[in-house]
């Protein structure tokens, strides 16, 4: 079970953090909103795991759901 530690939220669209430090995404990826590099029109209806960020060594730090868009904070792990 998915124990979220931090989320945030807009009319469309939702980001969260599990207590890992994991993020999820889910409702409308329009314009990748939701987190998601491909494309999905019809929406996500469920958590899905955000992992882009991942390959790339970067820690979320903050996020931020906002009208049409999403900011995600990262750190990099390099320089922690």
């Amino acid at each position: 079970m998915i124990q979220f530690v931090d989320i945030s939220l807009h009319s469309d669209h939702v980001i969260a953090m599990d207590q890992k430090g994991q993020l999820y995404g889910w409702g409308s990826n329009l314009q990748k909103r939701a987190g998601f590099k491909e494309d999905i029109y019809d929406g996500i209806f469920e958590p899905k795991r955000i992992t882009f960020y991942e390959s790339e060594n970067l820690i979320p730090i903050k996020f931020s759901c906002g009208f049409d868009h999403t900011l995600i904070l990262f750190e990099d792990i390099e320089t922690k």
